[in-house]
């Protein structure tokens, strides 16, 4: 989150919750997709 901060609008409220499953993923396809999904979800409002 800290990394990608500069990425996220600044107008919405993010909580993370993290599983189990993350420590299997690949670190920067997970942020790219994070950061993906916010800014797609923020255009909409």
């Amino acid at each position: 989150m800290r990394l990608s901060q500069h990425e996220i609008p600044k107008n919405i409220w993010i909580i993370l919750v993290a599983r189990q499953k993350v420590l299997k993923g690949e670190l920067e396809y997970m942020r790219k997709l994070f950061v993906g999904l916010v800014s797609n979800y923020a255009k909409k409002d």
